[in-house]
This record gives C-alpha cells, sequence and structure tokens, in this order.
C-alpha cells in the first residue's frame, strides 16, 4: 500500500519540522545561558587575573560542573566538596539529633629501632648523645605488631635470633623482624605470590640480614637446601608442622596467626582457636601464650610456644 500526499500537506509537514528545530535551538540556549550564568556566580570569588593557568582551567571546569549540578538538581556540588571527617564534633541540638563520634582506638603505631639509617620516620637521642633512628610499626598492617600491642610476654624474636617467616607477602613485617634480628641476626622470608615476591626481593636488596625465597611454603622439602636450622618460625597454623619438621631446632619456640574464618566459620572463633591448639600439642608443640588481636583484626588470635621442649632432668639425689 502506498501513500501519496499533495504539496501543501509536504508544505505543512516541512514548516512543523522547521517549528520544532527552532523550539530545539531556544531551549538550547536557555540551558546553555543559564549554565554560563550559574558557572560565573559559582566562579564569582576567584581572581579576575590568575597567575597559574592550569589552576584558572580547574576553577572553571569545577564552576561548570557545580553549575550544571545546580541546574539538573543532581548532588554533583557534595561529590565535588570535601566529606566532613567522623572526628568533628557533634553538631548543635538546635541541628536535630547529634553526629556520631567514634570512641578513639588503641594506639595504632609501634616504634621500633630501625636498622636501615636513612629512612626512618623519627630520630631521637640516647643518654650518652649518640641517634638513633625509628621507624613506625602499623598493628592493622602486621599481626605480630597486633599481638605484641595484645599483651604477649615474650615473641622469642630477639637479636641475633634466626627466623623463618612463612607467608611474608610484600615485607612489611620481614622489615621490622629484620630490624629486631640486627644484622647478627637473619631472616628467611618465603613468599608463594610472585607479584608480592618482587617487592620483597626489592626490600630484600637493602637489608643483607632478609634472605627471599619465592617458593610455596606447603612444600619445604624444595627450599630446604636454601634454609638451615632456625630458632623462631612465624606461620599459620596449618603449615608450621610441616616446616617445624625441616627447619626447627630442638627447644625453638614459633608465634602463629589463627584466623577462625579461613578454618571453619560455622563454629565460633573461641572454639576454633582451642581446636587449633589441641592439635599442635598433637604434632609436640607446647603453646606457652594466647592474645586475640583485637581490635586491629577479626577473629584472629596469636599463639606462642615451644617446639620439643626438653623435659627437665631431675636433680640426682
Amino acid at each position: 500500500m502506498t501513500y501519496r500526499t499533495d504539496a501543501k500537506e509536504n508544505k505543512a509537514m516541512g514548516a512543523g519540522w522547521k517549528a520544532a528545530h527552532a523550539v530545539c535551538a531556544i531551549a538550547r540556549a536557555i540551558v546553555l545561558a543559564r549554565t554560563v550564568a550559574l558557572a560565573a556566580r559559582n566562579w564569582a570569588g576567584a581572581p579576575a587575573t590568575n597567575p597559574n593557568p592550569i589552576s584558572s582551567v580547574q576553577g572553571a571546569h569545577r564552576a561548570i560542573v557545580l553549575a550544571v549540578g545546580d541546574w539538573a538538581g543532581a548532588p554533583i556540588r557534595a561529590a565535588t566538596r570535601r566529606r566532613p571527617r567522623l572526628a568533628h564534633a557533634a553538631a548543635p541540638p538546635s541541628q536535630g539529633h547529634p553526629r556520631p563520634v567514634p570512641a578513639p582506638r588503641p594506639s595504632s603505631i609501634r616504634a621500633r629501632h630501625s636498622l636501615l639509617l636513612g629512612q626512618s620516620t623519627e630520630k631521637k637521642k640516647n643518654d650518652d648523645g649518640t641517634k638513633v633512628e625509628y621507624r613506625l610499626w602499623n598493628p592493622f598492617r602486621s599481626k605480630l605488631a597486633a599481638a605484641v600491642l595484645g599483651g604477649i610476654d615474650n615473641f622469642w624474636i630477639a637479636p641475633g635470633t634466626r627466623v623463618l617467616y612463612l607467608g611474608a607477602a610484600s615485607g612489611t613485617t620481614v622489615s621490622h623482624v629484620s630490624d629486631i634480628v640486627g644484622p647478627d641476626g637473619l631472616v628467611y622470608a618465603v613468599e608463594f605470590s610472585h607479584r608480592s615476591g618482587r617487592d620483597l626481593v626489592n626490600m630484600a636488596k637493602k637489608r643483607t640480614n632478609v634472605i627471599p625465597i619465592i617458593e610455596d611454603a606447603r612444600h619445604p622439602a624444595w627450599y630446604r637446601m636454601l634454609v638451615g636450622m632456625v630458632d623462631v618460625i612465624f606461620s599459620e597454623a596449618r603449615i608450621l608442622a610441616l616446616n617445624a619438621s625441616y627447619f626447627l631446632k630442638h627447644g625453638g619456640h614459633f608465634v602463629i596467626s589463627i584466623k577462625a574464618n579461613c578454618i571453619d566459620s560455622t563454629l565460633p572463633a573461641k572454639a576454633v582457636f582451642a581446636a587449633e591448639v589441641e592439635k599442635l600439642k598433637a604434632d609436640q608443640f607446647k603453646p606457652d601464650e594466647q592474645v586475640t588481636l583485637k581490635p586491629y583484626e577479626r577473629d584472629h588470635a596469636c599463639v606462642v610456644g615451644g617446639y620439643r621442649i626438653p623435659k627437665k632432668q631431675k636433680a640426682a639425689s
């Protein structure tokens, strides 16, 4: 079926399209004028001549964004402004309910003496006048630091100690252990991920007492020729016994981190911790201390103890 239109109908349709185009053009002009006016109003506080052209362009761009947000009713202004911090004081009663202020957290840093000079965050002087450099140890990024702040009496890592650190990641905690053991100690850092291993190797280039090993800690025989007997092992509970049979000397000590959700998420955290401690006892480990890592880690615990501790011989009568 075909439709035929005469010249009058075609002329009327053309006039209608032209009128529609004209209305759209007028609407676009109104929108543009309103946007420019709002942008000029928002940018009115800026100086007329800005010596920095980049800042001028950024200011104009921000003013236009705010103008579009005002015109469209979108919350762009809130997104472009700096958010208020939670630590601000509560709002006055006249403004409705007071804003909740979070409770102060425990200390989030712990200072340690820095073995690598020139890259520390704090410098102090001893009583004899010698300068000592310190680094900040963040317990929110280190389970070992969280255990220290949690109340561990002794984690057996001291100057001159040989430590096997399993799950070294990028080497944040390993660098602090390196500071503790000093130049006379040694840290074997094992990490399976090649991406984290690159950061670990770069860190070890500046620390001569760190030996990075990019290998799977579930197979200690694969790096047996690289690691000697050690005094302390820091690891997770599941791979401790495998490595202790190869590298931990009799009478040595261990520090493990237990994450309850990774072992059994259906049981309470305390039940998981108790079950893991019983497994340690079955593998000839003797747990001495146990602390939770709250508030730094959720459902985490740190257990410290000895390995194949020799029995005390009774004195001959």
